[in-house]
């Protein structure tokens, strides 16, 4: 069944609105504006049709006294049944739509190509599958029609919600590319459609067939999808090996040289399919390659490469543990962090021009996932200097940064609670029966951030409903880097045990070599947005 996604505004009930709409298009009667006006009065209509809870017959019966309107009849009333058919496709009213396409048909209007094409799709879908092959002959003529092209057929598919449709879809690519006759060579941008339609569709024999007559484009295109294939395969756990080696074979075979996308769906394909046994060392692996190609071709990892091997670090990296894979513990995650600052964040020029939000907000959330990679190994200090990437980087901290070490904070109290508690708080002030993640201890946590640190230029803490995302930060508000800072310096000595003149010392060694190695000498881009530089904690 099509879905019903259209109906009239609760307003539109009101008897008053309907007397003074139509009482408003009769005064237009006879005046040579009124077809205009009338236009301008249906584009009224997208915002009162899709705010309602109507139901379809409702929508119909509104949408049947506008046309019937004297009003409507005009010489230009094709335009005015466009104006409607449109607005219904917006909002994928089809079940309405189709009685005003048939409407317009029988009345012998003119029907835009892109309206005829998306009706006649609407009223294949509403046929059973036993009928749905007959009328398919329909959409194969418009296809063959010259005006037809790639765009066409891209801004039809666009047009319906195929949430459960997608062997119809492969239908119709496939009816388009046959309606083009022998001569016609899909595009790559076509063949990529397909592909990720039938992956979704489970038939990866057909993927694999449209893969075999892929022409060759640009590299990007042509590899798109051969990406498609093994996301799909890593989206349903599909764990056949001489599946995913057909899809590699069948790259070498046509000669396509791999980037750093089908590293990543490599990458992800492993981490989703979760075989502890051998999830680090293959995932390592994918991630020296791409790393060797950075420094012979140039392609190299990017910023989802990095982010996914902070997962699989996080989760996977243990070089104590019995039986670890000999050698691969030489690659620590700081080396990791050494490679995000030398291969992402290297730039020839030390300032960005303009900042891009999208590029800033991507690296954001990397710097976030290496945080959360060394608080998940324990790894404090390496968690403290990676903070000063946000002031190197010009990139502002935001919640999530103080999620990650607020979390890993009350972790450590709650399961450790005599020897991390009074690092941090006054023990009198919790009862002692908390519940990990308890809001009490969170909120202690953050004040005492706050009363650590007091903030210089609006600088700010942000409160637990921040935090956990219920509320939003100030756009105002600048959150402070130095809180932070100062709770890993905190955690660092902790561990160490008692603080003396030499474990002080020991950690201020440990921070500088970690220093040392997680930044490199070289020119880095900086978004111009950073918080402070981490420097020692202002106390009461």
């Amino acid at each position: 069944m099509i879905r019903r996604g259209l109906y009239v505004g609760r307003w539109a009930q009101e008897t008053n609105f309907t007397r003074t709409f139509t009482s408003t298009i009769a005064q237009w009667n006879g005046s040579e504006g009124s077809h205009q006006r009338l236009l301008d009065s249906l584009s009224n209509l997208s915002s009162l049709l899709s705010s309602s809870e109507r139901g379809t017959d409702s929508v119909q019966r509104y949408v049947n006294r506008k046309l019937d309107h004297r009003d409507a009849y005009t010489s230009s009333r094709d335009l005015v049944f466009q104006k409607i058919l449109t607005l219904l496709v917006q909002q994928r009213s089809w079940d309405v739509g189709i009685s005003v396409y048939d409407r317009m048909v029988a009345e012998s209007l003119q029907v835009p190509e892109h309206l005829q094409a998306c009706f006649t799709v609407a009223k294949w879908l509403a046929l059973s599958p036993r009928k749905q092959e007959k009328h398919l002959l329909a959409f194969h003529r418009i296809c063959a029609a010259s005006s037809f092209k790639d765009k066409q057929l891209f801004a039809l598919l666009d047009a319906f919600g195929w949430s459960s449709c997608a062997a119809e879809r492969v239908q119709l690519v496939e009816t388009f590319i046959e309606s083009k006759g022998e001569s016609y060579i899909p595009s790559a941008e076509v063949v990529n459609k397909l592909v990720d339609l039938q992956t979704r569709a489970g038939d990866v024999d057909g993927a694999f067939e449209s893969l075999r007559n892929l022409r060759s484009g640009s590299e990007k295109k042509t590899l798109q999808p051969f990406v498609s294939v093994i996301a799909r395969l890593t989206d349903t756990r599909t764990n056949d090996k001489r599946t995913l080696e057909g899809v590699v074979n069948l790259l070498k075979k046509r000669d396509i040289g791999a980037d750093t996308s089908v590293f990543n769906v490599l990458i992800a394909r492993e981490i989703n399919l979760d075989l502890y046994y051998r999830v680090y060392p293959r995932v390592l692996s994918y991630y020296e390659v791409l790393r060797n190609l950075h420094a012979a071709t140039g392609i190299g990892p990017d910023v989802y490469t990095f982010q996914h091997l902070c997962t699989t670090m996080r989760r996977y990296y243990k070089p104590h543990r019995k039986g670890w894979v000999p050698g691969k513990d030489q690659f620590t995650p700081r080396h990791l962090y050494r490679d995000m600052v030398a291969i992402h964040f290297n730039t020839e020029e030390s300032k960005t021009s303009s900042v891009d939000m999208s590029e800033l907000y991507k690296d954001q959330q990397l710097l976030n996932a290496m945080l959360h990679m060394f608080l998940g190994l324990d790894d404090h200090v390496g968690a403290f200097v990676s903070l000063h990437g946000f002031t190197k980087f010009g990139i502002p901290v935001n919640a999530t940064t103080f999620n990650y070490v607020v979390e890993h904070l009350a972790r450590k109290i709650h399961y450790h609670r005599r020897e991390w508690l009074p690092v941090f708080l006054d023990e009198s002030k919790l009862a002692g029966d908390e519940e990990l993640m308890d809001p009490r201890l969170l909120t202690l946590l953050l004040a005492s951030m706050k009363r650590h640190w007091r903030g210089i230029g609006g600088c700010v803490v942000p409160t637990l409903s921040m935090m956990t995302g219920k509320t939003k930060v100030p756009s105002s508000a600048r959150l402070d880097l130095a809180p932070l800072g100062h709770a890993l310096l905190q955690a660092a000595y902790n561990v160490k045990g008692e603080r003396t003149a030499d474990s002080d010392k020991a950690i201020a060694q440990e921070i500088t070599e970690a220093q040392t190695l997680m930044f490199p000498k070289v020119p880095m881009k900086n978004y111009q947005c950073g918080p402070r530089s981490l420097g020692p904690p202002r106390r009461k």
